[in-house]
């Protein structure tokens, strides 16, 4: 029976991500996820906080003007109030009255000028453009602001990139113009050596060559006599053979 439940039965394996190896591009986009989560949420916490506060200080800024009111109306019936905050001297008179009521009429503006900013900041918080957006839109839109920002690091970096890349041609340019102006002058100078070498050439070949010799070529000795051809054993004047001395006929 326990053979054939565990081959039916497949192991179950427990993976963790953390026990596989993680590459470090995705490591920093976990940190940048989480970091945008715990700002994002530290936000949420913090308008919450705010919002709790302002709804708390105008409950009681409602009930201090409905006091207030209360007051002024006894004041104005002539009434003595329920919860007087003002009290009148002597048996008071009408002028103590009237005092009473404008003192009451401007602290109920002034609530109704806090009731009202107050209403407007709580309105505000509650409206917040990111009202009902789950997280991942949220990160989504940061993440699409950093990436606006990073694209415009990047613009103004190939702006720099550009101008020196431009800077640096230039500098080749005028170097390369430079080594081509030496490179013609040094040409001009071995064609002018050339031919100062050639004209003196010419001219050594037009001056006069003395008798008996016309070049190393064809250079030949020759004797004055005859009186050595005629001591030597091997001439022999009648042979048909021209050349069988080391010595040629000239002719």
């Amino acid at each position: 029976m326990d053979d054939e439940r565990n081959s039916n039965c497949e192991p179950y394996h427990l993976e963790f991500f953390f026990f596989q190896p993680i590459d470090i591009c995705d490591l920093l986009v976990i940190l940048s996820l989480v970091l945008a989560v715990k700002t994002l949420l530290e936000q949420e916490l913090e308008v919450k906080v705010r919002v709790q506060e302002a709804k708390y200080h105008l409950k009681n800024l409602v009930e201090d003007r409905k006091t207030l009111s209360l007051e002024l109306r006894h004041l104005k019936n002539s009434n003595p109030p329920t919860k007087k905050r003002i009290t009148t001297d002597g048996d008071g008179s009408p002028k103590e009255v009237n005092i009473s009521i404008i003192k009451l009429t401007d602290e109920i503006n002034d609530r109704n000028v806090q009731i009202a900013t107050l209403q407007s900041e709580i309105q505000e918080a509650e409206n917040d453009k990111f009202k009902g957006c789950s997280i991942k839109e949220r990160i989504d839109h940061n993440n699409d602001k950093s990436t606006v920002k990073d694209l415009k690091n990047n613009y103004v970096e190939a702006i720099k990139e550009k101008d020196s890349s431009e800077m640096k041609v230039k500098s080749l340019q005028n170097q390369h113009e430079s080594n081509l102006v030496d490179l013609q002058q040094k040409y001009e100078s071995k064609i002018s050596f050339l031919l100062k070498q050639l004209q003196n050439g010419s001219e050594e070949e037009e001056s006069p060559v003395p008798n008996g010799v016309r070049g190393a070529h064809n250079t030949f000795f020759v004797p004055d006599t005859l009186d050595v051809l005629d001591n030597d054993p091997d001439y022999h004047p009648d042979s048909s053979m021209e050349f069988d001395t080391p010595y040629m006929k000239v002719t």
